[in-house]
């Protein structure tokens, strides 16, 4: 309580303190992954990269741009394909050192890239996204809970019965099998 003597006193009134300057919050910086991450975010990508490769080799990708390099377009042309699909598809090629385009946009296939072709690996591509011997991997857990195999899960049989019964899909795996045994 104020006194009668303090209220004859003028109040003095404390200068204000200076506001504080506020700085901008710093952006966030992108934490790079380490080392262990970005393998690991590789290995779980590489099922897109093999069904990228075996797309292109089954198209025949490799073998066209070795012998003719060609921008998209007239790749997609020549393949029969949508041009924005294979583009995007060539993009991932490109982006994982199998293709390269110049600056005017010729794409043509790399060292990496050139055993990818009919002859070399090309058919062990083809082989690895064909739908008969990509799909069975989706039942791999069930395989190692039930002792069975993957392809029998999905197939209702073994592989060499499976080949019998459907020649089409033998003579991609004998070429698969060829291609490999010629490294």
């Amino acid at each position: 309580m104020r006194s009668e003597s303090d209220e004859s006193k003028p109040t003095q009134v404390e200068p204000a303190e200076k506001p504080t300057q506020v700085e901008p919050a710093e952006k966030p910086t992108q934490v790079e992954p380490t080392e262990p991450t970005a393998h690991v975010l590789k290995l779980l990508g590489g099922k897109w990269i093999s069904a990228a490769i075996a797309t292109a080799a089954n198209l025949g990708v490799f073998d066209v741009l070795i012998e003719h390099p060609q921008p998209a377009s007239s790749l997609a042309v020549a393949l029969r394909c949508d041009t924005g699909m294979l583009t995007r598809l060539l993009g991932i090629l490109e982006s994982e050192g199998l293709l390269e385009s110049d600056a005017t946009g010729i794409l043509s296939v790399t060292p990496l890239g050139a055993p990818l072709r009919s002859g070399v690996l090309g058919e062990l591509a083809a082989f690895t996204g064909a739908p008969f011997s990509w799909d069975p991997w989706s039942r791999l857990p069930d395989a190692i809970r039930n002792g069975d195999t993957a392809f029998e899960l999905h197939h209702g049989t073994g592989l060499f019965e499976y080949l019998e019964r459907h020649p089409e899909h033998a003579e991609v795996y004998h070429r698969a099998v060829d291609a490999f045994t010629r490294l």
